[in-house]
């Protein structure tokens, strides 16, 4: 008898980022890299394109709910773990097949920082919190790889002043 679960892409991704450690693992890593590419939404209930919504299973069934924990943080994340993979294998096919998701998900970052260089959570919800700022500072540094890695033209200098005000926030505590 199936059961439900409840599933976080982020909770998901932190395991498979532990998982492209494991060879063995790796087509499972793309396996969810690909599922969670073809649920990135192109208008979320805040207006936005680049979300993903958490997701109950119920056997093979998807529920789709129309929330997510917070936005910097699953786009971070999700970037940093796809560069980690085609790093790690080589393996660009993503990139390509997926690039207007993987822009998108980037510009969540920038369009949810602030004046003083911190991302929010989300547009209804200006918490900025240490941890998701780190996961969108990688996950900026990550776009830029990729686009790199995939030879796809973006404006790199906004990019990079993304990534530079978070961490010149960071220099500050260190």
């Amino acid at each position: 008898m199936p059961y439900e679960v409840f599933i976080t892409p982020y909770e998901v991704g932190l395991y498979a980022l532990d998982d492209l450690d494991n060879t063995d693992h790796r087509k499972d890593v793309k396996a969810f890299l690909e599922w969670y590419l073809k649920r990135i939404n192109n208008n979320d209930k805040n207006g936005m394109s680049g979300t993903i919504y958490d997701v109950i299973l119920y056997g093979d069934k998807e529920k789709v709910l129309p929330q997510y924990d917070s936005i910097d943080g699953y786009s971070g994340l999700f970037l940093v773990l796809l560069n980690k993979y085609c790093e790690q294998t080589g393996d660009i096919s993503l990139i390509k097949k997926y690039w207007q998701q993987i822009e998108d998900m980037a510009y969540t970052i920038s369009y949810l920082q602030q004046v003083d260089g911190l991302t929010i959570a989300m547009p209804d919800y200006p918490v900025k919190y240490l941890m998701d700022n780190c996961e969108a500072y990688g996950g900026i540094n990550s776009f830029l790889y990729l686009a790199q890695k995939a030879d796809k033209k973006i404006n790199y200098e906004y990019y990079q002043n993304i990534a530079d005000n978070i961490k010149m926030l960071f220099s500050m505590f260190y």
